[in-house]
């Protein structure tokens, strides 16, 4: 395939205001700062101690932007009480310092584009109990001050699922809203993106890309099932929207910027490690996807260099008393701040350096003897010598010398899936959604041993689509090979199949299938034409109750010591 390069500009920007969603921070820019009303509508109670919030627009910052934070509800939605202002300054730099309610009353910032009005955007930032006693934030500790489009995407998921009651919002739900629809939160962020980038020319106005994220959540939801979030994105927008929209999704999940977002992001900060101190194995594949966030519009069509996704392993990782992560060989490094990872990673088979971030949880227990992490990381590896950097993805698992996987650990369901995916006892349906050229969506059904799974074809549901728009129309949906997927030897929480392939848009791509535990996603590494350097690297997405996902995460007063005591037992489920 030949990758294209979305450039963030104008929308990224405007995420970045919320304490910097392209790339954090905790810098003291300067601002004007307001406090609204005291309490949300109808709560009577006095404010709690007041909080700074601070952060700074990288990336091209957008001047005068407008932030708001609410609490009991987003800007413009029923119970919403303004209760903190700020307008950033010329370098996109701002604090602000709301006056949070007492009790546990949802917080939420929101942003508008003072040169856009359409733009914009909102994000739920925790519960105004936790966030008070927490103190000064950045994004560091809250990734969700960080107004992106996926935290919008995100509240207008899960204000579809609950009819729009914020009142029984919680990280935890929130959290199980994100997992479980990540796919159609992507989708949805896509088309917030290509409005809000100017990527494309929708074909009728969009007065509110907060208001198009719950057109396209209430459609999608209409039309039983999430795999179609990416099919309304386009309806809704149009025919020239659509081949930005399908290269769109790659890059945000490819993007730091958002990582953290699309795995955790709650408002709940946590002091210490959910990792306990010692020495472990890092085991992931590393997989680039060509795209850069730095390109403009002009390059959407220009080829960027994409290697064959490459196993990574480290015997000698230490994660110190205070988080910071090194190896032996000095090949990683980082640190871990609660469920949130940073890594720098060193890959000698490919001979390229990733910086990443993204969250690493307790594997459940089900599904590992012994104790074991799973790492899911997006980020950044240099191109060409003055070019711009590239994205890629690395899921791994950090696992005790002892640990072993089980992967039949957790019991399967014969039941059809949400997603309409129909399997005999005792196999596990599952949705699997691809972006790229072409997208689409079908699904399989999975049977497990301890040491392998194997994937054979559902039957085919009205939900499954590929959208071959480059092309135009609609042509069969994609299908991914049969097959058994096994340990690799040497790093048993890796399953692998040498020869899978997968069939988009009437292609057929073959090559290497890798699924990390507990990453939710298959990843398949092909051969492009006669060249044996570069690839086609193809990301697919796992929904419904997989079998390895990690739980929920828990909430800050859980994760008390170093997160030894965190329950990793609780199986991933739907909301």
């Amino acid at each position: 395939m030949t990758p294209n390069r979305i450039p963030l500009h104008a929308l990224a920007l405007a995420a970045c205001l919320a304490l910097g969603a392209c790339g954090g921070g905790s810098g003291g820019g300067t601002s004007n700062a307001a406090a609204g009303s005291t309490s949300p509508t109808g709560s009577g109670s006095p404010a709690q101690q007041n909080f700074a919030m601070k952060g700074s627009a990288v990336d091209g910052p957008i001047a005068n932007a407008q932030i708001t934070i609410t609490a009991g509800a987003p800007l413009g939605d029923a119970g919403a009480t303004t209760i903190g202002t700020a307008t950033a300054d010329a370098s996109g730099n701002y604090t602000v310092t709301p006056q949070l309610p007492s009790g546990s009353v949802p917080i939420f910032a929101n942003v508008t584009d003072p040169n856009n009005p359409a733009l914009k955007m909102s994000s739920y930032l925790g519960q105004s109990d936790t966030l008070a006693s927490a103190g000064a934030l950045d994004s560091s500790k809250v990734p969700n001050l960080n107004v992106t489009p996926i935290t919008t995407a995100a509240l207008a998921v899960y204000a579809q699922l609950n009819a729009d009651d914020y009142a029984k919002l919680s990280p935890s739900i929130y959290a199980d809203a994100v997992t479980a629809y990540n796919s159609t939160v992507v989708s949805i962020a896509s088309a917030i993106k290509a409005v809000g980038d100017n990527l494309c020319k929708p074909s009728s106005e969009v007065s509110s890309t907060i208001g198009l994220a719950s057109q396209i959540a209430r459609t999608s939801a209409a039309a039983n099932g999430p795999a179609t979030a990416l099919s309304t994105a386009i309806n809704t927008l149009g025919s020239d929207c659509s081949s930005v929209l399908t290269e769109l999704p790659n890059l945000v999940t490819g993007d730091p910027s958002y990582a953290n977002q699309l795995t955790y992001g709650t408002g709940v900060p946590h002091p210490t490690s959910v990792v306990v101190p010692g020495t472990y194995t890092l085991a992931g594949v590393a997989m680039q996807n060509g795209l850069s966030p730095e390109v403009d519009i002009s390059s959407l069509a220009t080829a960027a260099h994409e290697i064959p996704a490459d196993v990574v392993t480290d015997t000698q990782v230490t994660i110190g008393s205070d988080g910071t992560i090194s190896s032996t060989d000095g090949r990683v490094t980082g640190i871990t701040k609660g469920p949130l990872i940073y890594l720098t990673l060193s890959d000698p088979g490919s001979g390229v350096t990733y910086d990443l971030k993204g969250t690493i949880q307790p594997l459940p227990s089900a599904s590992v003897n012994g104790t074991a992490y799973s790492v899911r990381t997006s980020g950044t590896y240099p191109s060409a010598p003055g070019g711009p950097p590239l994205l890629a993805r690395f899921d791994a698992v950090l696992a005790a010398p002892s640990a072993n996987p089980i992967w039949n650990g957790t019991a399967t369901k014969a039941t059809a899936s949400a997603e309409q995916v129909d399997c005999t006892a005792p196999q596990m349906p599952l949705r699997l959604d691809v972006f790229g050229p072409d997208a689409g969506s079908f699904g399989m059904c999975l049977s497990s041993t301890p040491t392998s799974w194997t994937f054979a074809a559902a039957q085919p549901s009205s939900i499954d689509v590929v959208l071959g728009l480059l092309s135009g129309g609609t042509v069969q949906p994609p299908s991914l090979s049969a097959g058994t997927w096994t340990e690799l030897s040497d790093t048993p929480f890796i399953l692998s199949l040498g020869k899978s392939s997968i069939t988009l848009g009437g292609r057929s791509f073959s090559g290497t299938g890798y699924h990390v535990m507990g990453s939710r996603s298959l990843m398949l590494s092909a051969s492009s034409g006669a060249s044996t350097s570069a690839a086609d690297n193809i990301l697919i997405a796992m929904h419904g109750p997989v079998l390895d996902s990690p739980p929920p995460l828990p909430s800050a007063s859980s994760a008390s010591a170093a997160g030894a005591s965190a329950d990793p037992a609780q199986s991933d489920a739907q909301p």
